[in-house]
């Protein structure tokens, strides 16, 4: 997860975090990839510009 406040620099930051994976030889499954979203449910969790709010009936799945 990648939190920005502005897009530019989102943008930014996601290039240097995708410079990073090229350095190290590690290859991401980008039809498993979001990006510039405003918010994301991921593991039992939705997350917003704002808050990070738990989500019981996901986190059931994950146990």
């Amino acid at each position: 997860l990648l939190g920005t406040k502005t897009q530019e620099q989102h943008y930014e930051r996601l290039s240097q975090f995708v410079k990073r994976l090229k350095d190290n030889d590690i290859v991401i499954n980008l039809d498993k990839c979001q990006f510039g979203v405003q918010e994301l449910i991921c593991c039992g969790h939705h997350f917003d510009g704002n808050e990070i709010q738990h989500q019981p009936h996901n986190a059931e799945a994950i146990l």
